[in-house]
């Protein structure tokens, strides 16, 4: 900030500002001045600036079902006797979020099932009802963001999170990387038991812990044939055998989360193609792919990374993401 103000202050500085604002409605834009007006952020020599929304989008704005327009702002605090305190100032932040996850869905609803947009696919003037996919949560964290997903599942409102964590810290990544260690040593009984209750392996707990010798040698007899598949064909080949013979997608399609863990499988599978360039690599070298370090050049409130979390379903859904 200083040496932002301190650019402010030299003379020699050209100064240019966004005049017009060609993302949002004039209802919205309109709010906010109005919200802001002569507010500073930091310090008095940054204020906030006014900005006119392109024409297009100068009368544009959400309407309810009988033609009203819908309030372009709102603002909505998380207060209320079921949130409890830990003084006069403070909430309990797990209150606070169960109640503010709440309202959420009661405002999604509220918009699905009485809001509509204008329809540039229709005569001037045409609408069309809100859809899920018109719809973006904004949140700062990614544990909030994994938890207003929930809430709005439970209550019938599809929702998707578009970027989020790194998919290598997802339980997809834990799963391949049981396989590949298991694969890495596969006479080792602990690692061959650990991939037994990996995705790829199906087991349960019961079975495992009732499992003999034999069971155990079956599973790293197994392990012993995708060792050749990768020495013979290579990694892109290791991958489809491993995928086939496991039915590891209808496996995890099955859970509660099954949109995420198959999309989150199929994402680490194909980091772990990017890291064979020429189609072959060791197991070694595949499980250095889901240890490499992050880019700290990366920008990804700009471009992304190939790590981020995909979207788990092209379906109508809400959208979630975290606001850099």
């Amino acid at each position: 900030m200083a040496t932002y103000v301190a650019a402010l202050a030299d003379p020699a500085t050209d100064r240019r500002s966004l005049e017009v604002n060609r993302r949002s409605d004039g209802g919205l834009l309109r709010a906010l001045e109005v919200l802001f007006a002569d507010a500073t952020f930091g310090t008095d020599a940054i204020r906030f600036a006014p900005v006119m929304p392109a024409p297009d989008l100068e009368h544009r704005s959400l309407l309810r079902t009988d033609g009203a327009p819908w309030p372009p702002l709102t603002l909505h605090m998380a207060t209320g006797p079921d949130i409890a305190r830990k003084h006069a100032n403070g909430v309990i932040v797990d209150d606070a979020v169960r109640a503010i996850a709440e309202d959420l869905v009661a405002h999604v609803i509220a918009l699905l099932d009485g809001a509509c947009m204008p329809d540039p696919l229709q005569p001037a003037g045409g609408t069309r009802a809100l859809r899920p996919s018109d719809i973006a949560v904004l949140v700062r964290r990614n544990d909030e963001a994994a938890q207003f997903q929930a809430a709005l599942r439970r209550a019938g409102v599809p929702a998707v999170l578009v970027r989020g964590t790194s998919v290598l810290e997802s339980e997809a990544a834990m799963h391949w990387r049981w396989l590949l260690e298991a694969l890495l040593r596969p006479t080792d009984p602990r690692r061959a038991r650990t991939m037994a209750i990996s995705w790829f392996g199906g087991w349960g707990a019961a079975q495992l812990a009732a499992a003999a010798d034999d069971d155990l040698i079956e599973v790293q007899r197994r392990l012993g044939e995708w060792l050749e598949v990768l020495a013979n064909d290579g990694v892109d080949a290791l991958l489809a055998q491993v995928l086939a013979d496991s039915g590891a997608v209808a496996k995890v399609l099955g859970l509660p989360d099954g949109d995420r863990a198959a999309t989150d499988l199929g994402h680490v599978g194909d980091l772990l193609r990017a890291g064979a360039p020429n189609g072959r690599a060791s197991i070694a070298s595949l499980l250095a792919v889901l240890d490499a370090p992050a880019d700290p050049e990366a920008e990804p409130d700009i471009e992304g990374s190939v790590r981020d979390r995909r979207i788990e379903t092209e379906s109508e859904s809400v959208q979630i993401m975290t606001a850099w």
